[in-house]
């Protein structure tokens, strides 16, 4: 089948109607994808990332402060426990550990001891 409009826009043979009657032919035969662009588009994709990420870290804050001291202060020791984990695996050196002994469950130790006199002070 033919379209009845050419490239530029305009339709082909006779005119019925207005500009407006020309429109909607147009958007009859081709019709707009909005719905689709909008979701393809990058910008709005990184959009959606961003409220998305933000609603859900906002929400994480709120459920925190609302959840009280003691759930505060666990979270808060969860936290310092992985930053700990973290340096000493970015400092420790297997080969020169493999003839101390406890290495680890030393490391540890001196971990709850400052933490708990830190928090007892």
């Amino acid at each position: 089948m033919e379209s009845k409009i050419t490239p530029n826009g305009t339709p082909k043979g006779p005119q019925k109607g207005g500009k407006w009657e020309r429109l909607k032919q147009r958007f009859k035969d081709n019709p707009p994808t909005f719905k689709k662009y909008w979701l393809t588009n990058l910008y709005n994709q990184k959009f959606i990332i961003k409220v998305s990420s933000a609603t859900v870290f906002l929400s994480i804050f709120m459920s925190m402060f609302l959840a009280g001291h003691l759930y505060s202060c666990i979270l808060s020791y969860i936290i310092v426990g992985f930053i700990f984990h973290e340096l000493i695996s970015l400092k420790r050196k297997k080969e020169q550990e493999n003839d101390l002994i406890m290495t680890q469950v030393l490391n540890w130790y001196f971990f709850f001891v400052v933490t708990f006199y830190l928090t007892l002070r």
